[in-house]
């Protein structure tokens, strides 16, 4: 390995540890659970969009269906009026319907499966996130604690090592012994 090659992996390691450093790991888990939500949103306008496909195509196969019928009253009263010309024209007329309601079967079938499997994906993401959340929740909560208990041990360590002069304790004591001198002297009169 040429020694350009191990320093220029040398570097990128650095700056990976350095960003590492850097990202704030409370604020990455709350952006993942931004995105997560986010994800969930476009999943339920999705399902919205193909309810009111579903709902169009059932729609078009109620108005077909009634076509479809009113030709068969009409085929039939001419078959019974021995009237083959009308029959052959509505016939004709018949069949273009056929294929278009069965056309708009497939499609409703193939929505409702669709529908299906998204709404099952959604329940499991909303359940994944609800779970995640609580998760995160917990971390941050613990991340928050061990904040504020290394905040209080840092100041604790500080106070504790301050180094306080013979003469501050003893200007702290005259202090003390003249504000209870005080105390006494307003008790007596």
């Amino acid at each position: 390995m040429g020694i350009a090659t191990r320093f220029v992996r040398l570097v990128k390691a650095d700056i990976h540890g350095v960003m590492d450093q850097m990202e704030d790991k409370g604020l990455m888990l709350k952006q993942c659970l931004r995105d997560m939500e986010n994800e969930i949103a476009r999943e339920e306008e999705e399902i919205k969009r193909l309810e009111a496909l579903q709902e169009r195509a059932l729609d078009d196969h109620v108005r077909v269906t009634g076509e479809m019928h009113g030709i068969e009253k009409d085929l039939k009263l001419a078959l019974s009026n021995e009237r083959d010309d009308i029959a052959r024209n509505l016939i004709k007329k018949l069949k273009p319907r056929q294929t278009h309601a069965e056309e708009i079967d497939r499609r409703i079938m193939g929505l409702q499966k669709d529908l299906a499997a998204r709404v099952e994906g959604l329940e499991e993401k909303k359940r994944d996130f609800e779970r995640i959340s609580l998760d995160a929740e917990r971390f941050l909560s613990e991340a928050q604690a061990r904040k504020e208990s290394e905040a209080w041990n840092a100041a604790e360590k500080m106070a504790g090592s301050l180094d306080v002069s013979d003469e501050e304790v003893e200007l702290e004591l005259m202090r003390r012994k003249a504000a209870m001198e005080n105390v006494q002297k307003g008790a007596e009169q």
